[in-house]
């Protein structure tokens, strides 16, 4: 009788580990399987995106070559603004780039910088010495700049102007003392 209960312990203990080994292999095999499946679908998809980025980074450079490079003017020499305060006396030294990606827009800066470094100490000696010392303040002011001398080309060169030529100012240096 004892034989025969070891024989039935060790049958009962034989069947479950067999279980164990299918359930695992069946796992791996779904594991294997979905992992197969995954690896296909991303690398047939990563094909059909690639097209798309291609076609977008040549749109940029088409764009780009429509432009040109862009052209950097310098309106030199520095400006020097001297600020009306109360407290006292205080001045902003500061130079300024203008960008452009036209040949022409650069050759009428270079032309009318007369007009139009006096149009532009006109306008910056109106500012606040507090506001412009803040990053807010210096944006609105290369803002003001820009569209300051987009106005003052359209108003020397008339009908001749390219509209908003001019597309940005950049500071090269800039102090408030």
């Amino acid at each position: 009788m004892a034989d025969d209960k070891k024989e039935k312990d060790t049958e009962e203990k034989g069947g479950a580990s067999t279980m164990k080994v299918v359930i695992i292999a069946v796992v791996l095999s779904v594991v294997l399987v979905g992992g197969g499946v995954g690896a296909a679908m991303y690398f047939l998809m990563g094909d059909k995106a690639a097209p798309a980025e291609g076609e977008a980074a040549a749109e940029e450079a088409e764009e780009e070559e429509e432009k040109g490079p862009a052209l950097y003017q310098s309106l030199d020499p520095k400006f020097v603004v001297s600020f009306t305060d109360q407290r006292s006396a205080r001045f902003m030294q500061f130079s300024v780039d203008v960008v452009t990606h036209k040949e022409e827009v650069k050759e009428q800066v270079q032309l009318h910088m007369p007009a139009i470094r006096s149009s532009l100490l006109m306008i910056i000696g109106e500012q606040d010495a507090d506001v412009v010392s803040t990053k807010e303040g210096k944006e609105k002011m290369l803002e003001e700049i820009k569209n300051n001398v987009n106005e003052t080309l359209a108003r020397m060169e008339g009908k001749k102007a390219i509209k908003d030529g001019v597309e940005a100012a950049y500071f090269n240096s800039f102090v408030i003392q």
